[in-house]
């Protein structure tokens, strides 16, 4: 399992920035680790289907960390940081960042000694603007950060769709307005901070879902074939 930091309260929502914000300064951009792309959207948004699928065609060269899935796995466990952690998601809230963030860089750690990874999805992170810059300060920058955008009414409709099935605590009807609060006041002012630095690719994903995973892959792959000239770039000046 995963190590889990002690749980501290939720932190205070930080004000959306009101302009261009200078880029953080960047952890260690050494091939440490995978270049990083950030799959952003709202609830039901379809972030870890696509993510998923990109993994299992990427047959090991591209790997997918699915931060609510490795929530959900500590929450499950019997000690007290679990059920804290079990508690914030029932109520819709987000973990807190020192907790992701160490869940995160281990599983970074495993995938760089696995090694032949040439990108890293992480879906669901960051889900607010302090997590973002401890990420790119103590781990690694982004490459990039894809939003998964479509109407909210859309997302609530494939929630309500698929809570008889999912199982997942967080897809009952007083949660999923909870969800959607905390999205709009807190997840969206990360999209728009991404923005702001150029990093952003917005994918349509109120459509089929072939068509959507056809226009992320071709995103991912530009992302690697990026990343590839640039380490090549470094490896050239540094000669």
């Amino acid at each position: 399992a995963f190590p889990v930091l002690a749980i501290s309260a939720p932190r205070p929502r930080p004000a959306p920035p009101t302009a261009a914000p200078a880029a953080p300064a960047k952890a260690s951009a050494s091939p440490r680790f995978p270049p990083v792309v950030f799959v952003l959207g709202g609830p039901g948004s379809g972030k870890g289907t696509q993510c998923a699928r990109l993994a299992a065609k990427g047959q090991g060269r591209v790997a997918h960390l699915n931060v609510g899935e490795l929530l959900r796995a500590v929450a499950a466990e019997e000690s007290p940081a679990g059920k804290a952690v079990a508690e914030i998601i029932n109520a819709g809230r987000i973990v807190p960042g020192e907790t992701t963030l160490a869940i995160l860089r281990d599983g970074l750690r495993a995938l760089r000694a696995r090694g032949g990874v040439e990108a890293v999805l992480i879906d669901g992170f960051p889900r607010a603007l302090e997590q973002a810059r401890a990420f790119e300060e103590n781990v690694v920058g982004c490459e990039c950060a894809v939003f998964f955008d479509a109407p909210e009414e859309v997302l609530l409709g494939r929630l309500r769709g698929r809570a008889g099935t999912s199982g997942r605590a967080d897809d009952k009807e007083d949660v999923m307005a909870k969800r959607f609060v905390t999205f709009r006041e807190t997840s969206m002012p990360v999209v728009r901070y991404y923005e702001q630095l150029g990093l952003v690719k917005r994918v349509d994903v109120d459509r089929p879902l072939d068509e959507v995973f056809e226009d992320v892959d071709r995103l991912v792959w530009s992302v690697v074939r990026r990343a590839a000239e640039k380490r090549a770039g470094v490896a050239a000046n540094a000669n």
